[in-house]
């Protein structure tokens, strides 16, 4: 749980460099790619899922990472524009993050504590 909180602030961080409007498709893409990614992982119910959904899983986490250092680029805003921005895009975020969490979690009841570290190996 720790780790999907440190990559959420970290995603939020990084959301936030440019001006307000690359701000707001940084941060909303990235919303959308951890939710793309949750809906994948709901899908994996045992060992050959989890296999299965490998180039999927690696697919979106290189979305997210070219996200990242596009918005790594850009200049920093204001205080201002990242308190507005923080205001606006926190829920969303914050359920994003949790629905990928609650994944995650999931399978690692399911099917074993060991697939949480080969999932991650994978994202």
């Amino acid at each position: 749980m720790m780790a999907m909180a440190g990559i959420l602030a970290l995603t939020f961080s990084v959301a936030l460099v440019g001006c307000s409007s690359e701000h707001e498709e940084a941060i909303e893409s990235l919303s959308d790619l951890m939710n793309e990614m949750a809906d994948r992982l709901a899908k994996i119910k045992n060992n050959t899922d989890l296999v299965d959904a490998k180039p999927d899983l690696e697919r979106l986490a290189a979305r997210m990472t070219d996200q990242m250092d596009k918005a790594n680029k850009r200049e920093k805003p204001t205080a201002e524009e990242e308190t507005k921005l923080k205001e606006k895009y926190k829920t969303d975020m914050e359920r994003a993050n949790a629905r990928l969490q609650d994944e995650i979690d999931r399978i690692a009841k399911d099917i074993g504590p060991d697939v949480s570290k080969l999932l991650r190996s994978y994202l």
